[in-house]
């Protein structure tokens, strides 16, 4: 009982610490699924298709029934008082007086009704094109919502391969500064003449200051895991890894005005204005139908019932139908039509104008991460050639050290450029994998 207790603890405190290793396709295709954004631009749309389906509706016949029960305060009831002219017979006048109950308190009423637009001026027809527009422009958005999670990720992953590298080349440069520390204290504490005290301190502090470094390296490393984990729509306590090796990167062979024609074709905001501008379209033709009359059909039955036979609602009229066209013209709205048309006219040019502004702005952004890629690009190539002659001037500097023919100095500023030189070469990839992935964002397709 205490073994199998023991294992059980284990397990729940050791299954926190067994991080799921994600390759980067993976963490896009969990961010797809779990990102809360997705399901907003998914509700969004399902909405849009809602509107759709209602304007859709006009296309129909509307049918009501109305069931009633009524109850008056009293009895609808005739009275009758005159005096009957008798002289003609030789008699005086003869009053009459009686009073008759014609409806009774209580009625029940069912009625059922049609109606029927026949022609709208174009109205039904315009809010059916501006639903449909608005379906085409939440499934813009949700290409667009999907990018951004696809950059993110690949910005947040790219951040985690540069922090572990820089974590480990931190850990690398604490070894050997370490290995440069013993070394000094060795010859110092030997009495060497080469070696002063304040080569000692020196190798110390450099020391010192690399293990403090390293510890918020850890940290950060830690951060970035979280911000990608946040992204995939993870719980935060959940623990991941990645697959360094399985971030691919694509060659950027064309030129410029190549993936400023695809910026141009498939940047999903640039879609959207246009969407926009075919709605304001719409727009306008549903205020011009305030010019035109409409023309609808309607037809309505009903039956009515009383507590009282006869009277005026009797077995005669009971059951009722009628049937008819009518013809509606609004003569004056006080400038409310034209000023619609005008409203949606101006609509359309603002949007306009914002297309102009946002394609002059994507363009901007566009060709700053094309070079930044390329600048990057070729600056890798120098630095891996810088990276090797460092370390190689790091290894040299050390055996000569352990020789006795070299400085403290030397070694020490020979360890501290190598792992700068190093640090750099990562930060030129990652710059490279984060323009390349912002270019494809800001283009809306894929780079191949």
């Amino acid at each position: 009982m205490k073994l199998s207790s023991a294992f059980l603890l284990s397990g729940l405190v050791l299954t926190p610490l067994l991080a799921r290793t994600y390759t980067v396709d993976e963490a896009i295709k969990t961010a797809l699924l779990n990102n809360q954004q997705v399901n907003i631009s998914a509700q969004n749309q399902a909405m849009a298709e809602a509107k759709y389906k209602q304007a859709l509706s006009a296309n129909y016949p509307t049918l009501d029934i109305t069931l009633a029960v009524n109850r008056k305060d009293q009895s609808f009831i005739d009275k009758t008082n005159y005096n009957f002219d008798a002289s003609s017979y030789g008699f005086p006048p003869i009053p009459i007086k009686y009073t008759h109950t014609i409806m009774g308190r209580d009625t029940q009423t069912a009625q059922i009704e049609a109606q029927y637009a026949l022609y709208t001026g174009g109205k039904i027809t315009a809010l059916q094109k501006q639903a449909q527009d608005g379906i085409k422009y939440a499934k813009e958005n949700s290409k667009l919502t999907n990018d951004k999670i696809i950059y993110n990720v690949k910005k947040y992953y790219a951040t985690v391969i540069l922090s572990q590298k820089i974590q480990k080349l931190m850990q690398d440069t604490v070894d050997r500064m370490q290995a440069t520390y013993d070394l000094t204290e060795t010859f110092y504490k030997g009495k060497s003449l080469k070696v002063k005290k304040t080569d000692y301190l020196r190798a110390k502090m450099m020391l010192l200051n690399m293990k403090s470094i390293l510890a918020s390296l850890k940290n950060a490393t830690q951060l970035a895991k979280s911000a990608l984990s946040f992204e995939m729509g993870l719980d935060s306590s959940a623990s991941i890894d990645i697959k360094e090796n399985s971030y691919k990167t694509y060659k950027l062979d064309k030129s410029l005005k190549d993936y400023y024609q695809k910026l141009y074709t498939y940047n999903h905001m640039i879609k959207q204005t246009n969407i926009g501008m075919d709605a304001m379209d719409a727009k306008i033709d549903e205020a011009k139908s305030g010019y035109l009359p409409t023309v609808a059909l309607y037809a309505n039955a009903q039956s009515l019932h009383n507590n009282k036979d006869g009277g005026i609602i009797n077995s005669q009229n009971n059951d009722s139908w009628n049937i008819g066209v009518a013809v509606t013209y609004n003569i004056f709205s006080g400038g409310l039509t034209t000023a619609q048309g005008q409203s949606a006219r101006a609509e359309k040019l603002k949007l306009k104008s914002q297309q102009a502004f946002l394609k002059s702005g994507l363009k901007l952004k566009a060709k700053k991460a094309f070079l930044d890629a390329k600048t990057a690009q070729n600056q890798a190539k120098i630095m891996l050639e810088a990276t090797e002659v460092a370390k190689e001037n790091s290894d040299l500097n050390f055996r000569a050290y352990e020789a006795g023919m070299s400085e403290t100095k030397d070694v020490l500023e020979s360890q501290f450029m190598r792992s700068l030189t190093e640090a750099s070469f990562y930060k030129i990839q990652y710059a490279y994998l984060v323009n390349e992935a912002k270019l494809e964002y800001l283009v809306g397709t894929s780079l191949k």
